[in-house]
């Protein structure tokens, strides 16, 4: 039987992280560990709930690092599963949702690299209009697909909302779970992606699905809770996630200089989006990162 373990990343949300926990403890299938990163203050009570955990291996990690992807490396380190599930700590797993994730590792054999479930309770699963679904594909942005492949821009599209098991290339993270092999043949997590670690779901799916086939299936079910401890500002976090953006096209998809006029017409596509609804926030947040991208300001 395979064997899976699952890493916590967190910070400061110990309330959250019992309600997860709760709901691992009614899983059909338990893992053989359960590792929480904390980068935040150190928990005396949910450290030695995990302690005394007999279902599995607990552990609870009190991490120095200032990344998430440095965070899920240590983990991973910890672990020993054949399958590691990388969770967000505010969500809560229906009974099935392993069981539901290792059959699909399980019928696809030794090819299947990663898996993802399926978010329930958000409108993920909502279907884009046809108008504003033809403007997402003509700037290469985030969209609504059957085929969940990335765009010449490096964006990643969503195969969310089907109602059967699709390979697809881009795994959204927080419900995601990797072969070993496959975070080991490629490096693991991006240390160089700093702080909330933005889009480094999209790079790590991207670098397993060029050797590995990924794959979302519907019936691994799950609810998201959306904390609000310890989120960045939105403008600092838009900022971010371009800047985050312009290394990973860098990095996974720039083949010529010529390809850069891609990335800037999606990028040109964002600031549109951020007009059109007057989120002056987030056009802020643009043109914050778009200056750092300039400057030659990113990871």
């Amino acid at each position: 039987m395979t064997t899976f373990s699952a890493v916590i990343s967190s910070k400061d949300r110990p309330e959250d992280i019992k309600k997860l926990l709760d709901s691992i403890t009614m899983q059909t299938r338990m893992p053989a560990q359960v590792i929480v990163v904390e980068a935040g203050h150190y928990d005396q009570a949910l450290a030695a709930r995990l302690q005394q955990e007999t279902r599995y291996q607990g552990l609870y990690e009190h991490f120095f690092g200032s990344s998430l992807t440095q965070a899920n490396n240590r983990g991973v380190a910890k672990t020993s599963g054949e399958i590691v599930f990388f969770l967000d700590d505010d969500i809560v797993l229906e009974k099935d949702f392993f069981a539901e994730i290792l059959k699909v590792f399980t019928e696809k054999g030794s090819r299947a690299g990663g898996v993802i479930g399926n978010i329930t309770n958000t409108d993920r699963t909502k279907k884009l209009g046809k108008k504003i679904n033809i403007f997402y594909t003509l700037f290469l942005l985030n969209r609504y697909s059957e085929h969940g492949k990335f765009t010449a821009a490096g964006f990643g599209t969503y195969v969310h909302g089907l109602d059967h098991v699709a390979r697809t290339e881009f795994l959204s993270g927080g419900i995601t779970a990797y072969r070993r092999e496959a975070l080991q043949e490629t490096g693991g997590w991006d240390d160089r992606i700093p702080k909330y670690g933005a889009c480094c779901d999209e790079d790590m799916s991207y670098r397993i699905s060029r050797k590995y086939l990924n794959f979302y299936t519907p019936f691994a079910r799950c609810t998201h809770k959306v904390s609000e401890t310890s989120r960045q500002g939105y403008t600092s976090f838009k900022a971010m996630t371009l800047r985050h953006r312009a290394y990973l096209f860098k990095k996974n998809f720039a083949r010529s200089p010529f390809s850069w006029l891609k990335f800037y017409w999606a990028i040109l596509g964002l600031y549109l989006l951020a007009i059109y609804s007057r989120d002056w926030a987030e056009l802020k947040g643009y043109i914050q990162g778009t200056w750092a991208i300039l400057q030659r300001r990113i990871p």
